[in-house]
């Protein structure tokens, strides 16, 4: 890598100062004065494609650190945000190729264990993750990725007082560790695996109940578990194309059961279907309000 002049040296100091308080605007202005001088440093494109990742500009960030981990592909910390950026991008085989990659120069490092592990969880593989956790405690027991890892592992498969209380003193010593937390609720969302989403997200809310975010977070996993939105399901997995299959499926049985016995039987039929439709608008709403009471 570059030899670094004093200027050069002490631009970079501030854009890490910043990087670490997110301050991008402030960011972008010295990388604006810096990029043109040495736009093939590596820590110049490592801030840049930082500060798009920061912004959530994921596709111009993996744009700029794809292009510094082909100037510098023995740099750790540039393929440690590909990694954070594609999985991200929820390119996760993508990002499992790069993570091994790493693990395969660096056997003991817990950060990389427990990245790994999170991705894993992210991946619903859940033993594997576990496994990856308890290696990564097992080489540094005071990580905080390892202890994030660890805890959200046991909060899915041991649910309990002890995790609870593993994740409060987690939450007291990282603060940091509940956005990992709520990452990880947001991907088990994804995957329509509610009930777990809900059983980190009220642990979370333990730990932060002044947080509206979380608040409304547990409403709607709590709404979306209820008993009374079984049927109501594969439109909350599939969405409108679940709607609009349901609504030709009912359509093209109407038409198929005219001139048969089961004629007569049109009408209650239509009259139940339209119910159904009048509770499947109406009952969530009001059910988000009576469980916000």
């Amino acid at each position: 890598m570059e030899s670094e002049t004093p200027d050069i040296a002490q631009d970079l100091q501030a854009l890490h100062e910043l990087a670490v308080r997110n301050r991008t605007a402030q960011m972008r202005a010295i990388l604006q004065r810096v990029m043109p001088q040495h736009p093939d440093h590596h820590d110049v494109l490592y801030y840049a494609a930082q500060v798009d990742w920061l912004e959530d500009k994921d596709e111009a960030a993996l744009a700029t650190i794809s292009q510094l981990v082909e100037r510098y592909p023995q740099s750790y910390s540039g393929r440690m945000l590909l990694f954070r950026i594609l999985e991200g991008l929820k390119r996760r085989g993508e990002a499992e190729t790069v993570i091994l990659e790493l693990l395969q120069e660096y056997p003991e490092d817990a950060l990389l264990y427990g990245r790994y592990a999170i991705l894993m969880l992210e991946s619903m593989q859940i033993d594997k993750a576990g496994q990856l956790a308890a290696r990564a405690i097992a080489i540094d027991p005071d990580d905080e990725v390892a202890l994030t890892a660890s805890v959200l592992h046991e909060l899915l498969t041991a649910p309990g007082e002890p995790a609870r209380q593993r994740l409060a003193e987690l939450v007291s010593r990282y603060p940091d560790s509940v956005n990992t937390a709520l990452m990880v609720v947001s991907v088990l969302t994804e995957h329509d695996e509610n009930k777990e989403a809900l059983r980190i997200a009220q642990e979370v809310l333990r730990q932060s109940p002044d947080s509206q975010g979380v608040v409304d977070l547990v409403i709607a996993l709590k709404t979306a578990t209820h008993w009374s939105m079984i049927p109501l399901r594969p439109m909350q997995k599939w969405g409108w194309g679940a709607s609009i299959a349901i609504w030709f499926v009912v359509v093209m049985l109407l038409r198929g059961v005219k001139g048969t016995p089961l004629e007569p039987y049109i009408w209650p039929f239509t009259i139940v279907f339209l119910a159904f439709v009048v509770y499947s608008w109406v009952w969530p709403p009001i059910l988000k309000w009576w469980i916000r009471r």
